[in-house]
């Protein structure tokens, strides 16, 4: 291993790397899980790779990063640091997480055209020492009540009499909770990202606040009715998928919590968890909505 990080460390000491587009990071004071949106495989970095990959994302080379380190952890051998920074990097180039920066990134312009900081930046993680806070909960122009009534409305358990909308809406659901089940298993998972990333918001609908009831209505009798567990991204999915075809801009959000590892996925409106337990979702970092 010695030999491989001298030779790798000899090869270009001076070169500089950007993350690759394909990925979404979030951030906190336990460390950083990575998504690779190409396989769907999460990695989990410690606070040392997390430090090493924020000063990949500001265009440093790797002798540049290791001053860095040892002006943090003055106490720490330089050859060791030297060591595990080039291992890192070379461990995040082989994997294909970050890749060779066709040219020089300046400090000024690192954080607005750096996927690395733009993506962290999604899930309030913009610097390495921060505490982060799920990206639930954004800054828009409606007021407060109104967007919690919307969710209220949404998930309302008044009874009435089910009509041939609401069976075929119900059908529906349950066969969009198969197709997605099936493209899971047999896809690999960028198929299902693209697809609903895709997946055209229709005409607004006349009465959107009861198709949204509807449709999330549908979903949860679909899910109970389904022959086997629904995942969490097979439901939100479905969720996203149909209420864009009703003419709502539903967002498909990712998340992850650092420690204990758990990755999770929900669907929103206007910044609102309308398929979740808001309180449960408050436990995850953002790491991308589509």
């Amino acid at each position: 291993m010695g030999t491989d990080v001298l030779r790798f460390s000899v090869k270009s000491p001076t070169r500089r790397y950007r993350a690759n587009r394909n990925v979404r990071v979030a951030q906190d004071d336990d460390g950083m899980i990575i998504l690779d949106l190409r396989t769907g495989q999460y990695s989990a970095v410690n606070p040392t790779g997390a430090f090493i990959w924020s000063r990949i994302g500001e265009g440093l080379p790797q002798p540049e990063i290791v001053n860095a380190l040892q002006m943090a952890f003055p106490d720490l051998p330089s050859g060791r640091i030297t060591a595990d920074v080039a291992n890192i990097v070379e461990a995040f180039e082989y994997s294909g997480l970050i890749v060779v920066s066709e040219e020089r990134a300046s400090p000024a312009s690192a954080t607005q055209s750096s996927p690395i900081q733009s993506r962290v930046g999604r899930s309030n993680a913009a610097s390495p020492a921060f505490r982060a806070k799920p990206d639930v909960e954004r800054n828009h122009p409606e007021p407060e009540q109104s967007r919690e009534r919307v969710v209220e409305f949404a998930n309302e358990g008044s009874w009435r009499p089910l009509g041939i909308v609401d069976f075929f809406w119900r059908a529906m659901a349950l066969l969009a909770l198969a197709v997605v089940d099936f493209l899971m298993h047999v896809f690999p998972f960028p198929y299902l990202y693209r697809g609903v990333q895709k997946v055209p918001v229709a005409s607004p609908h006349a009465e959107s606040l009861r198709a949204l009831r509807r449709t999330c209505r549908s979903i949860e009798w679909a899910a109970a009715a389904y022959f086997k567990p629904v995942r969490c991204l097979q439901r939100s999915a479905v969720c996203t998928c149909l209420l864009r075809w009703r003419g709502i801009p539903a967002e498909l959000v990712f998340g992850v919590r650092t420690f204990p590892f758990e990755a999770h996925a929900w669907a929103e409106l206007d910044g609102c968890v309308i398929d979740d337990n808001p309180t449960y979702v408050r436990r995850f970092l953002v790491l991308d909505r589509i």
